[in-house]
């Protein structure tokens, strides 16, 4: 079998098994909303099972030994069901809020935010070596920032867009530069030991998506008629 029909193949599966899930629930469950249930529903297992989650959080020098898997898994972890009630609750309301329906463009849109609030603290943080790193946290403030600026181009929500870009922005600045995460005392632990600048990173990747989708909506076009 070649390596497209092979595609093809894996590609018409999941389609199938989301046109399954759909027709139990009576909810539209697309290819990225079933990628990222998935995702979280595995990597959260250990809060039904018991088991320890230590091997999919992320930690700097296991990754460096090999275990690369820690740096898609990660986001999607959770320690408590607190934390995996409050980040991923937070996450999926987001993600299902969005404007964009392109599945290959949202789940960009998640992997730039993940991918720049694991940067800037990597950067910036001694926390993230010697604590590591779980969580959705960073990504829904992306996509909040995301979703902002997807409601500043609309006439009737350009007010309410500009309020939340201009929070999502204020409070990630205020925690990034003071260390603090706000209301993190009412958590008693049950989030961990929070990063700060993994919000301000996650708000930095869904200014850049945005911008990114923009680029690809408006641009690309007018290049390829001028070719």
């Amino acid at each position: 079998m070649s390596a497209i029909s092979s595609d093809f193949s894996v590609k018409e599966g999941l389609k199938g098994i989301s046109k399954i899930f759909s027709g139990i629930t009576g909810i539209d469950f697309s290819l990225d909303v079933l990628v990222l249930a998935a995702m979280t529903i595995f990597c959260n297992l250990h809060l039904v099972m018991g088991w320890s989650c230590g091997h999919l959080i992320f930690q700097y020098d296991k990754i460096i030994s090999g275990e690369i898997h820690r740096l898609i898994t990660h986001p999607f972890v959770h320690l408590s069901w607190y934390h995996f009630l409050l980040d991923a609750g937070a996450f999926m309301l987001l993600y299902g809020g969005m404007k964009e329906t392109r599945g290959s463009r949202k789940l960009m849109t998640v992997s730039l935010c993940g991918l720049c609030g694991l940067i800037l603290p990597l950067l910036l943080s001694q926390a993230l070596y010697d604590n590591g790193l779980s969580g959705l946290s960073g990504i829904a403030h992306g996509l909040m920032a995301f979703s902002a600026l997807e409601m500043l181009q609309s006439k009737t929500d350009a007010k309410v867009g500009m309020v939340c870009l201009a929070a999502v922005v204020v409070k990630s600045l205020y925690e990034a530069v003071t260390g603090h995460v706000f209301f993190s005392s009412l958590h008693f632990g049950l989030c961990g030991i929070p990063i700060a600048l993994c919000h301000a990173g996650g708000v930095i990747g869904g200014i850049l998506s945005y911008f990114i989708i923009q680029y690809f909506v408006f641009f690309k076009p007018i290049n390829a008629s001028k070719g």
